[in-house]
């Protein structure tokens, strides 16, 4: 975000993953406050489509008002930031911009920053997939040596 005229009020993570690249961009940035949200993904059995719903865990203080900078790890379908981006700008925030460390070059949605775009599924070494269960699994078995 150097060189553009942007800066955010609050910083909003989104989930897990967007809860520690935000916390980490807050803290360099210096940042305050820092918040979390999470969001469900309901699927509509009419339209056989999932959704996705953004909890309200924060108090309208934090953001009515405020520019927002909302964080994801990264954008597949866009879904999350699209949902969230509207439940804030709904929700009285004055400005809410959307960021991700990846996005997938298949999403319609854009993030108005992004570090990389990805054509193959990337993996972060805070997902629990099976390569990392295993690395778990081979890191126990070379502690019990």
């Amino acid at each position: 975000m150097a060189g553009q005229s942007f800066a955010p009020d609050v910083v909003i993570g989104i989930g897990r993953e967007g809860g520690l690249v935000g916390a980490l961009l807050g803290v360099n940035w210096r940042l305050k406050p820092f918040c979390v949200i999470d969001r469900d993904f309901v699927f509509d059995q009419h339209s056989q489509s999932q959704n996705v719903e953004v909890k309200e865990m924060l108090l309208v203080s934090v953001y009515r008002g405020k520019k927002v900078l909302l964080v994801d790890c990264e954008v597949n379908t866009g879904e999350t930031l699209k949902a969230a981006k509207a439940f804030f700008e709904q929700k009285g925030a004055s400005i809410v911009r959307t960021m991700a460390l990846a996005r997938s070059k298949s999403s319609r949605f854009l993030p108005d920053y992004c570090a990389v775009e990805y054509t193959e599924r990337l993996f972060w070494p805070w997902e629990y997939t099976p390569e990392i269960k295993h690395l778990r699994h081979h890191m126990e078995l070379k502690d019990r040596r």
